[in-house]
């Protein structure tokens, strides 16, 4: 479901009853994969008469309440605020503490070294404050050199961090499926444009947040519960942080669902019972909120 964050920003600015029907379209976005009005309508979690429920979807998307000056920009801001790394060209200047201020590609780096620096001035420019910063030079592989090291500036604790989730950034071909066929659907949506702007806002709440849940299975290395293992000859990712994250939970879902089934199965096939309290343990790191 929602980072707490994310709660938090939009109890300002929404209603009870708006901030319940935006929770229930998030998780439907995550299960159903769907943006069509009535296939949403179809599964909405609510007593009602399914005519009643589509009305009720078209009257809160048809609320000015869902503006994304409102809501996604501060929460852009604040995943801003608490996950940063940008890299740095080599030129720019950088000052430890005490210390005169010198350029980046005066540090001491070479191929499969990596050094972490903490609270450093970057740049001489004014109004820019303190961060860490994180050098890299990936070693050779497969004949294959990187001509430069990376040079992050960041607000992350510790290099490896900081250099896992930079890494990431090479799965930008899943996320462009994961916003068509391979994620909500969008194209198959029939929505006017000022419900389709607030749909691609339900969306963007949705992907992020699953996005998040993702990239925090990654670091804590559950991501092989969700998806298969990188092959060795395969250049591109299969899956993005987002995929993860997204059918982590449907994954969780399934489990508690089907909870009985599960214990019946771990009685009978007692030779694994290691590994399933093992995926078990896997299933409530991936739930520990965001």
């Amino acid at each position: 479901m929602l980072p707490s964050f994310y709660q938090e920003i939009l109890e300002k600015y929404l209603s009870n009853t708006q901030l319940i029907t935006l929770k229930m379209l998030v998780w439907l976005l995550q299960s159903q994969k769907q943006v069509k009005i009535e296939r949403l309508a179809a599964t909405l979690p609510l007593p009602i008469q399914q005519n009643s429920r589509r009305r009720h979807l078209q009257r809160f998307l048809n609320s000015n309440a869902l503006s994304v000056v409102l809501l996604w920009f501060p929460i852009i801001e604040e995943i801003l605020s608490r996950l940063f790394k940008l890299r740095q060209k080599k030129s720019t200047t950088f000052r430890e503490k005490r210390q005169k201020f010198q350029p980046l590609h005066t540090i001491p780096i070479y191929p499969g070294v990596r050094r972490f620096y903490l609270h450093v001035n970057l740049t001489q420019k004014k109004g820019f404050g303190r961060c860490n910063l994180a050098v890299y030079w990936k070693r050779k592989y497969r004949s294959h050199q990187e001509l430069e090291p990376w040079y992050l500036s960041t607000n992350l604790p510790d290099l490896s961090t900081a250099l896992k989730i930079y890494a990431q950034r090479f799965g930008i071909e899943a996320m462009f499926r994961d916003c068509k066929t391979g994620g909500y659907n969008l194209e198959g949506s029939q929505a006017n444009p000022d419900r389709m702007v607030r749909l691609i806002l339900l969306i963007a709440l949705a992907m992020t947040s699953a996005w998040l849940q993702g990239q925090k299975t990654q670091l804590s290395r559950q991501q092989y519960y969700v998806c298969r293992p990188c092959e060795q000859k395969r250049s591109k990712k299969r899956h993005s942080a987002f995929w993860i994250g997204l059918y982590g939970q449907n994954w969780i879902t399934s489990l508690n669902e089907c909870q009985e089934l599960v214990l019946d199965m771990m009685a009978v096939v007692r030779n694994k019972q290691a590994f399933y309290h093992q995926g078990l343990r896997a299933m409530l790191l991936i739930q520990q909120p965001l």
